[in-house]
């Protein structure tokens, strides 16, 4: 009976142990939707500030230069 509880001991500590990684990796994924959330966000600011303003074509070409 000693060796069945151990390997559900074992057992246990292999679950905690995956769970831990699992909550790791959800962190992790967690970080990279708000970083992309952020960037998505300085962009769609970008895009109305273009869509408001009103450009000439050195304007826009100037633009298009600096984003290259």
């Amino acid at each position: 009976m000693k060796l069945n509880y151990h390997c559900k001991n074992d057992t246990g500590k292999e679950v905690q142990g995956l769970l831990t990684k699992l909550r790791s990796a959800a962190e992790v994924i967690k970080k990279k939707i708000y970083e992309a959330d952020q960037k998505i966000e300085v962009l769609l600011n970008e895009r109305a500030i273009i869509s408001e303003s009103r450009f000439n074509k050195e304007d826009f070409m100037q633009y298009v230069c600096n984003d290259i």
